[in-house]
Formats: C-alpha cells, structure tokens, sequence
C-alpha cells in the first residue's frame, strides 16, 4: 500500500492514511476518520459550511471538508469527511462518486481540452466565423467555444467596414474592389452587385443581430431563404 505523502507529495501529522484505492484514474486514500481524492481532473466541487452536499462512496456518505492542489501527476486534492448523523440539513444536489463518474469526467476534460484547440486555431478567423450559416453556428463552432451571437455580431460589424470601402470604389472612384482584384473593368457590374448584397445583407442580419434574447443568428445571404429566418427567430 501507498501512503498518501508519496502520492500527493503532502504528509499528514498521524501519518496513517493509506493509498489502497483505484477509480479509474483517481487515487482514493483512507484515514481513520477522513477519506482522500487524489483527482487527474478537478471537479466542480466546493466547500460549503451550511447545505453540504452529500457524497456517496462505496455506499457511504460523506461531506467535502477540504480541497487544494495535488503534486503529479494528480491535479486536486479533496478530503471528505463522515456524514454526521446529527445532520439533517443536507443540498439536493447528491454526487455518486463512481468509477463510472470518473470514466464521464475525464472524457468531458479531454473534449475540454480538444474544444480548447479548436478555439485557439479558429479565434484569427473570429469574424469570418459568422458568416457561417445559423446550422453550423449552433453545432460544432458553439462547441468549439464560440458563442453565435457575438460571432454574428463581429461579422456584420466586418461587412459594414467592408461595404463602406466598397461604397466608395463604385460612388466615387467609379471602380470596385472586383475591378482592382481581377484588374478588368469589365467586371463592374459585379461590383454593384456585391455593394447591393452587402447592404442587404449588412441591414437585414444587423438588425436581427440586435434583437437581444432571440436566436436570430444567420449567416450570409441566409435571410434569402424565408423558411430558415423562421427557424431561427
């Protein structure tokens, strides 16, 4: 058996706890009158002096007396502590501490930290984002960590800077960002055609993205099809 000191790299003045329990990939250490978490993940648990939480190991009841930080490679410490049986006041909130509980934490960690990537390699793109239709808005960017409403927000805010350089273009230089892409002037016409998109588009989703409380949160051009706005308000 592991006494507890070599697992967390703290000691205890008895010196008695021992660490003789595995739950997936957590530690538990026993004491004569307290019980030990060494967890690889946190978990959202808080100390509380009044309306503690009741938690159950191994069909015991315990309380959450104290948490802190653990040495490698576990991440938390948490030491619970008997249910006094005087205790009546108790949280409607139970936590059954199973291996099975362990297993559904540490795969929400690990999505965590993949949602984490995620974010890190798509936050340039922010703006851009929101031109994504409401679909995907919704799935997987919401769960990457993106919020659609701010992201839709940030999108229309680009196409209005957007739609005032290419305003000026086509009204004053008598040109367009197409015609200065692709240097043909040919290819105006296309030009008057995207400042019209644009201020369609910068009208109708601005003014949908400001109606606070709703899950107005369309993409590009997606207000041309009718069905969808419905779904969406």
């Amino acid at each position: 058996m592991i006494r507890e000191g070599a697992q967390s790299g703290g000691s205890r003045e008895d010196g008695t706890s021992v660490c003789d329990m595995k739950f997936g990939s957590d530690v538990i250490c026993t004491g004569p009158d307290y019980l030990v978490i060494l967890a690889s993940h946190s978990m959202d648990w808080q100390v509380r002096e009044f309306c503690l939480v009741p938690i159950y190991v191994e069909g015991r009841k315990y309380f959450l007396r104290s948490m802190s930080k653990a040495g490698l490679p576990f991440v938390m410490r948490y030491e619970l502590s008997p249910w006094p049986e005087t205790l009546r006041e108790e949280s409607s909130e139970v936590v059954y501490y199973t291996k099975h509980y362990v297993a559904e934490r540490d795969r929400d960690a690990v999505r965590a930290r993949r949602g984490d990537a995620v974010n890190f390699l798509l936050l340039p793109f922010y703006p851009l984002l929101g031109l994504c239709w409401s679909g995907f808005k919704r799935g997987p960017l919401h769960r990457a960590g993106f919020e659609p409403s701010s992201i839709t927000k940030a999108s229309v805010v680009m196409l209005f800077h957007f739609w005032v350089v290419e305003g000026i273009f086509v009204g004053w230089l008598h040109g367009g960002l197409l015609m200065l892409v692709f240097s043909s002037p040919t290819i105006q016409t296309f030009d008057w055609l995207l400042l019209f998109v644009l201020t369609a588009d910068t009208m109708v989703r601005g003014s949908g993205a400001m109606r606070l409380g709703t899950g107005y949160h369309l993409g590009f051009c997606e207000w041309l099809w009718p069905g969808r706005n419905k779904t969406n308000e």
